[in-house]
Parts: C-alpha cells; sequence; structure tokens
C-alpha cells in the first residue's frame, strides 16, 4: 500500500499542477492547509475579496458591489456579496480551478461557513404572518433548507454535522445538530 500511495502520488502530482494553473506547491499545501483570506475596498469603491499566497494578495472578486463575510477552509473559500437588486447572496470558491460558484439568487442571505466544500447559511424565508432566519445546506451537488418555521440562525460545522441557534415559539433558544 505505501508504494502504491507513493505511486498515485506521483501520478497525480500533474494534475495538481494543472490544476493549479502551475502552482503544484499551493495546489499541495490546501491539501492539509487553510489559506489567509480576506476583504479591502478596491479600485471601484467596492469591497472584494481575496486570499493571501506567497505574500501577495490573489483577488477573486472584481464586482460593481460589495462582498465580504469570508469563511475559508482548505481549498474553499466562500462569502457574502450584495449582487442580486440590493439582497446578500453566498458564493463558493475553489481555488485549485479559480471556480467562483453563486449558491443563492433570491432573499437576503447571511452568515456563510465552509467545511469540505459544502457551505451552511441563513436565508430570510417569508412565511405565514411574516419573515424569518432559515438554515440552508449546499451539500456539493444540491441546496437544502434544513429548518422551517421557528427562527434559526448561527449555522457552522462540527465534524460532518450542521449546527444552528434556533429560538423555538416559547422563547426559549437552544442549540441543534
Amino acid at each position: 500500500p505505501p508504494l502504491l500511495a507513493v505511486g498515485f502520488f506521483g501520478a497525480a502530482r500533474p494534475t495538481l499542477a494543472q490544476i493549479a494553473g502551475g502552482n503544484t506547491e499551493l495546489a499541495e499545501w490546501l491539501v492539509s492547509n487553510n489559506i489567509e483570506v480576506g476583504d479591502e475596498v478596491g479600485a471601484n469603491g467596492f469591497r472584494q475579496i481575496y486570499y493571501v499566497w506567497d505574500g501577495k494578495k490573489n483577488f477573486i472578486t472584481d464586482t460593481n458591489y460589495t462582498n465580504g463575510e469570508t469563511d475559508s477552509e482548505g481549498e474553499y473559500i466562500t462569502w457574502m456579496g450584495l449582487a442580486e437588486l440590493g439582497s446578500w447572496q453566498i458564493f463558493l470558491y475553489h481555488i485549485p480551478t479559480a471556480v467562483t460558484t453563486q449558491l443563492s439568487a433570491s432573499s437576503n442571505n447571511a452568515n456563510p461557513k465552509v467545511s469540505k466544500g459544502r457551505v451552511v447559511w441563513e436565508r430570510w424565508v417569508n412565511q405565514l404572518g411574516g419573515g424569518v432566519w432559515q438554515i440552508f445546506l449546499f451539500d456539493r451537488v444540491r441546496i437544502l433548507q434544513l429548518t422551517e418555521g421557528d427562527l434559526s440562525t448561527d449555522p457552522d460545522f462540527e465534524g460532518d454535522l450542521v449546527t444552528y441557534s434556533r429560538k423555538i415559539s416559547a422563547g426559549i433558544q437552544r442549540k441543534d445538530h
């Protein structure tokens, strides 16, 4: 098995280099490390998202709207951008392929967290009697609404579980998995 692993790594290394635009070192480093991410006001006056590699800021957005609230793990970065008609939307960026995916396109969305390429966030959902924050999950294939009814906020990952706070009708708050 160790010999097979070395052989596989040797065969995969050129593919990693191609995916990361020739930066094999970055692709390999991302396998077991988190990269520094942030946002700052760009030349166009809007906040833009970047990651730092080899002492250099690499901007991944250049939009005519504000972006912020970054979170990253390994080769993934998520954030919210004020994209659609003045409402916040959720985005996911894969560093090795430089691919950005917009995960939401309606209502206000906030507080994204990423783990293993999965993203969890809050979305404002209109329902009978008003609106309330609910928890949504992108599981790398599809988007699922995880909660309904009472207010649900503060989503995060704990291993393979999604955690969040929920305010039940009686006014009591609890942390759910």
